[in-house]
C-alpha cells in the first residue's frame, strides 16, 4: 500500500493560514527595521515582499480547494465541484513556484549586500542566474501544463483531439529535485566564507546558526517529495492532495522566515539593547598595542556585516586617530572609537573611548566593567598624580 497524501481539510486551512500570519509579520517586521529604523531597503526587501504576496496567494488558492473539495473523494464531488477544485490547484502551482523563486533570490541579493569578496559574489551571481532561468521554465510549463491551458482542469476538453500534457510526474519530481539542490546551495554557500571575518567565535558561530537556517527548507523539500509521489500517482487526486499542499505551504513560508531572520537585528537591538551589547562590548578590546588593533578590526568586520544585515548605506562604526595635548593632562596620543547614537541608521548604542596618557603607560591596572560585566565609555586621564576612571554608556 502506497503513501497516502491525505489529511483532514480543517489541518490544511489552520496550518496553511498560520504559518502564512507568521510569515507575513516577519516580513512585516523585516520592512519596518529597513524602512523605519533605517531607513535603507534593497532589492531582497522586495524579493521578499514579493514572496509574501505569492504565499498569501497560496493560501488563499489552497482555502478555495478545501472550499470545493480537497480532502474529499472525487467520486463524491459534482462535475462542477472537480472542475472548481482544480482550477485554484492550477493557481496553486504557479505561485509556489513564484514564491520559491522570489525567497531564493531575496536571500542571494541579501549575500551580496553582506560579504564582499569577490569569489563569493561571482558565485552567488552565477546562482542568481541559473535560478532565473531554472524558474522561468518551472512558471512557464505550470502555465503550460496542458495545451489548452483549460484542459488541466476539463476532462472533456482534454479528451478532444489536439488537446495534450506533460507528464506530471516526470515535470514535478525533476524541478522539486532541481529546488532541492539550490536550496541545498543557497544554505551552504556563505558558511566557508563566514570563516574569513574577522569576528569573535561567539559571534561567528551563531551567524552560521542563523545562515543554516536556510537548511530547514531543504528538509520540508525532502519530506514534501513523498507526499507529492502520493498526489501525483492516485486517481483520487482530491483525497490525497492536503498533506501536499501544506508541505508545499511550509516550504515557501520557512524559506521566507530563514530569509528574514538575519535582518531583525536592528529591532531586536531597539527592543533589548543589553542582549548584543554586553557581548559585543566583551569581545571589543580596549588596551594598549595589539589589543587595540584587534578591536579596531573586528570592528571593522561588524561594521561590514552589520551594514548588510540592517541594509544601512553607511557603516554604524567610524574609527580615527588624532593626536594632541589634553586639557588636564599631558595625553600625548589618543584614540578614540567614534560615538554611535540612538535613531535610524544606528544599530547598537554602544561608546568606547580609550585615552593613553604616556605618563601613565607603565601603570596596567585592569578595566573597570560594569555591573552587567560590559564596558561602556572608559576613559583614563592622569591628574593629581591618580588615574582616573570614568565608566558610562
Amino acid at each position: 500500500m502506497g503513501l497516502s497524501g491525505h489529511a483532514d481539510p480543517s489541518a490544511v486551512v489552520g496550518v496553511t493560514v498560520s504559518f502564512t500570519v507568521v510569515a507575513v509579520v516577519a516580513v512585516a517586521l523585516r520592512l519596518y527595521s529597513r524602512l523605519i529604523l533605517v531607513r535603507s531597503a534593497g532589492k531582497d526587501d522586495i524579493a521578499i515582499s514579493i514572496a509574501a504576496v505569492m504565499t498569501i496567494g497560496l493560501t488563499v488558492a489552497q482555502c478555495y480547494q478545501v472550499k470545493y473539495g480537497m480532502g474529499r473523494h472525487v467520486i463524491d464531488l459534482s462535475l462542477e465541484e472537480q472542475i472548481t477544485s482544480l482550477k485554484p490547484l492550477w493557481v496553486s502551482i504557479v505561485v509556489y513556484q513564484l514564491g520559491l523563486f522570489f525567497v531564493k533570490l531575496s536571500i542571494l541579493l541579501q549575500y551580496l549586500r553582506i560579504f564582499p569578496y569577490r569569489a563569493f559574489r561571482l558565485l552567488c551571481w552565477t546562482l542568481i542566474a541559473f535560478l532565473c532561468c531554472w524558474s522561468c521554465w518551472t512558471v512557464m510549463s505550470s502555465v503550460f501544463l496542458c495545451t489548452p491551458v483549460a484542459a488541466f482542469w476539463d476532462a472533456d476538453l482534454k479528451a478532444k483531439p489536439g488537446s495534450h500534457c506533460f507528464n506530471q510526474q516526470v515535470l514535478w519530481f525533476t524541478n522539486s529535485g532541481v529546488n532541492i539542490i539550490t536550496d541545498i546551495l543557497t544554505a551552504a554557500l556563505p558558511l566557508p566564507f563566514l570563516n574569513q571575518l574577522q569576528l569573535p567565535k561567539r559571534q561567528k558561530y551563531a551567524l552560521m546558526v542563523v545562515f543554516a537556517l536556510g537548511g530547514f527548507t531543504c528538509i520540508i523539500s525532502i519530506l514534501r517529495l513523498g507526499y507529492l509521489a502520493a498526489f501525483t500517482e492516485t486517481k483520487d487526486i482530491t483525497w490525497d492532495n492536503p498533506l501536499a499542499a501544506i508541505w508545499s505551504s511550509l516550504e515557501v513560508n520557512i524559506g521566507i522566515l530563514c530569509s528574514c531572520l538575519p535582518t531583525l537585528k536592528t529591532l531586536v537591538l531597539q527592543v533589548f539593547p543589553r542582549i548584543f551589547s554586553s557581548g559585543y562590548a566583551a569581545n571589543t578590546h580596549v588596551g594598549y598595542g595589539s589589543g587595540v588593533r584587534r578591536g579596531i578590526r573586528n570592528r571593522a568586520s561588524l561594521d561590514a556585516l552589520g551594514k548588510g544585515l540592517s541594509g544601512r548605506d553607511q557603516p554604524s562604526h567610524s574609527a580615527f586617530v588624532r593626536s594632541g595635548r589634553g586639557k588636564d593632562s599631558d595625553t600625548s596620543d589618543e584614540i578614540e572609537f567614534a560615538t554611535m547614537g540612538h535613531g535610524p541608521g544606528i544599530e547598537e548604542g554602544i561608546q568606547v573611548t580609550t585615552v593613553l596618557a604616556q605618563e601613565v603607560e607603565k601603570e596596567r591596572s585592569g578595566r573597570p566593567q560594569s555591573e552587567d560585566g560590559s564596558i561602556g565609555e572608559v576613559y583614563a586621564s592622569r591628574k593629581n598624580g591618580r588615574t582616573r576612571w570614568r565608566e558610562g554608556i
